[in-house]
């Protein structure tokens, strides 16, 4: 049955993480960030390691 969805990226657009099928996003940081993108910076907030968007460390906090 095909679905909606073309890839198994994060929904949040500046983030670039992979996500497990049949979920949307990579964390709860990027499902509040969606939610609210008023409040969006344009570095992703997961922090994960992965996340090319996250910032300069590479998504790790330093």
């Amino acid at each position: 049955m095909p679905t909606n969805r073309t890839d198994d990226k994060c929904a949040l657009p500046s983030c670039t993480c992979s996500v497990p099928a049949g979920q949307r996003y990579c964390s709860e940081e990027c499902k509040r960030a969606h939610a609210h993108p008023d409040e969006q910076s344009e570095q992703c907030p997961c922090e994960h390691a992965e996340c090319t968007s996250a910032g300069p460390s590479g998504g790790v906090t330093v």
